[in-house]
């Protein structure tokens, strides 16, 4: 049996391709087959190590997939768990960060200059500002968020549709000077009669 690497599947996990049937098999389930000498079947290969690369057996066990679903769960690995202020995946400040923020906003500060002290960009000192950012914090430090003027609701900036400048009626564009047609037409006309 030779075993060629493929690489990482969609969803991250090492896959590998057994020569000479060349079906493709994920490498954390081959890895479990070789330590353990039995065939997972229809069964999950979990990892405890949440890690869909892993191959270390040691860091394997089976499972169905309600199995599977209790062990994300217990491990806060849900969807539905808390995704605010540091919980989220993407925050780029921590809650002491983000308190010095929202302190400095109380205080008056620009948020360039809040930016530069905390090392981020302006824009998340605004997010902040207008509450699209870290809004349960700032709530609580007795900051109510406000939104500007250019962003009352979302805290992006909108465009403010004009009406056209109205223009006295013999200005307007609409109105043009009537085109005579008539020695076109006749012309047309007497050539269609002559042929």
């Amino acid at each position: 049996m030779l075993a060629l690497a493929r690489g990482l599947d969609s969803y991250g996990y090492g896959r590998l391709r057994i020569a000479p049937s060349r079906a493709q098999y994920r490498a954390h389930r081959i890895s479990y087959r070789i330590a353990f000498g039995k065939d997972p079947g229809e069964l999950y290969v979990c990892h405890k190590c949440d890690n869909p690369q892993c191959c270390n057996p040691s860091h394997m066990f089976l499972g169905t997939a309600a199995d599977n679903n209790a062990d994300k769960i217990a491990k806060g690995r849900t969807r539905s768990g808390d995704h605010t202020g540091a919980n989220n995946g993407n925050a780029k400040l921590t809650e002491a960060m983000a308190r010095r923020a929202v302190e400095l906003i109380q205080a008056g500060k620009t948020n360039v200059a809040i930016g530069r002290e905390l090392a981020v960009g302006h824009s998340l000192i605004s997010r902040i500002r207008v509450g699209r950012s870290w809004r349960d914090l700032s709530l609580s430090m007795g900051y109510e968020p406000k939104a500007s003027k250019q962003s009352p609701k979302s805290g992006r900036t909108k465009c403010k549709l004009r009406a056209p400048p109205v223009r006295p009626p013999d200005q307007r564009r609409d109105q043009t000077a009537p085109i005579s047609l008539g020695p076109l037409i006749s012309a047309t006309v007497a050539e269609a009669e002559h042929a």
